[in-house]
């Protein structure tokens, strides 16, 4: 049996939430990322169109 483990970041900062804007988290959401090279191999989601239900969620939480 294989084990997972998942990594939560810390809480987003309001401000910076605020200072950001809901489109460009709705962007960041849906863009591609980069696979970290740090030791632990942490990786960000990315979520796809055809899921923009997630998305909506997510964006209503912060807005």
């Amino acid at each position: 049996m294989t084990t997972r483990l998942y990594m939560i970041a810390p809480a987003l900062d309001k401000k910076f939430v605020k200072s950001k804007g809901k489109i460009w988290f709705e962007n960041y959401l849906y863009s591609e990322k980069e696979i970290s090279r740090d030791e632990f191999q942490t990786r960000c989601t990315q979520i796809s169109k055809k899921d923009s239900a997630i998305a909506n969620e997510i964006l209503k939480y912060l807005f």
